[in-house]
C-alpha cells in the first residue's frame, strides 16, 4: 500500500501531463482511488474466512444450545427426585426399615436379629416408590432419595448439610422406649419445624421392638406429633410400613 502511494505521488502525472505531486487536487483524486481499491481488495480478501467464521460460530452456538438443552432436561429429571430423611433416636430400627424400604423383595424381620452399627453420619439410598405401594408401576412411582440419619449426636454439626433441600421426613421411635418417647419431640422440632417442613411432610413410624402377643397396647404419641401422620409398626408390619411409606411419597 504505501509503495503504491509512493509510486503514485512521484512517478504517475495527471490528464496534463504533469506530474501529480505538481496538482494537489488530481493526486487527492487519485489517492482516493487507491483507498478505495485498496479497501475493495482487503474485503475480497477477508470476505471468505469472516464467512467461515461466522458459520463456524452459529454452529459452535447451535451445538451449546442443544447441550444445554440435554443439561436442563437431566437436571429436570434429577430435581423430579424426593429426598426423605430417616431420622430418630439410636437404636430406633433406622437402618434396617430403611434396607427393607429399598429392597423390595426382603422383609423386615430379616434385619432385626443383625448385630448393632451405629451409622456414621448417613446413608443414602435410592430407590422407587409410591404409587399404591405395590408392583413397579412406573407411570405411579417416583425416584427417591432416602437418607438414613445417624441417630447419635455426635453428627449434629453436619444435620444443616443433611437438611439442605430436603422435601419431607420419616421419623421412627420406639414408643415402648422412654428416652425414645422424650426425645422424638426434639427430632421434630429440628428436621421438621426449623426446615420449614409442614406436618404433613412427616411421616412418624412408631415402632416396637417386641410384637405385642394376646394384649393391645395403648400407644400416646407425643402432642408435638398430634398434627403428623402416625403409624404403628413391628417386625411383622411389612405390609403397613411400604404401604404408608408409598402413600406418603405419592402426596408428597
Amino acid at each position: 500500500m504505501v509503495f503504491m502511494l509512493l509510486t503514485t505521488v512521484f512517478f504517475e502525472r495527471d490528464t496534463k501531463g504533469l506530474p501529480l505531486k505538481e496538482n494537489p487536487r488530481a493526486l487527492l483524486g487519485m489517492l482516493k482511488v487507491l483507498v478505495r481499491r485498496a479497501r475493495d481488495d482487503l474485503e475480497a480478501l477477508f470476505a471468505f474466512p469472516l464467512r467461515v467464521a461466522l458459520l463456524l460460530t452459529q454452529d459452535i452456538f447451535r451445538f451449546f444450545l442443544t447441550f444445554s438443552k440435554k443439561e436442563k432436561k437431566t437436571l429436570n429429571a434429577m430435581s423430579d427426585k424426593l429426598k426423605i430423611l430417616l431420622v430418630g433416636p439410636e437404636k430406633a430400627g433406622k437402618t434396617t426399615v430403611a434396607n427393607f424400604l429399598a429392597n423390595e423383595k426382603g422383609k423386615l424381620a430379616d434385619g432385626k436379629d443383625m448385630p448393632y452399627r451405629s451409622t456414621c453420619g448417613a446413608r443414602i439410598l435410592e430407590f422407587e416408590a409410591g404409587g399404591n405401594g405395590r408392583g413397579r408401576d412406573s407411570k405411579m412411582q417416583t425416584s427417591v432419595e432416602l437418607w438414613d440419619v445417624s441417630g447419635s449426636q455426635r453428627f449434629e454439626s453436619s444435620w444443616p448439610a443433611i437438611m439442605h433441600e430436603a422435601d419431607a421426613v420419616v421419623l421412627l421411635y420406639n414408643p415402648d422406649n422412654r428416652p425414645h418417647v422424650n426425645e422424638i419431640g426434639l427430632w421434630f422440632e429440628w428436621f421438621v419445624q426449623k426446615a420449614g417442613l409442614s406436618s404433613s411432610k412427616c411421616l412418624v413410624f412408631a415402632h416396637r421392638m417386641k410384637t405385642a402377643v394376646g394384649c393391645e397396647i395403648q400407644l400416646r404419641v407425643p402432642h408435638i406429633l398430634s398434627k403428623a401422620q402416625v403409624v404403628e409398626s413391628d417386625w411383622d408390619s411389612d405390609d403397613s410400613i411400604r404401604m404408608a411409606f408409598s402413600r406418603f411419597v405419592a402426596n408428597i
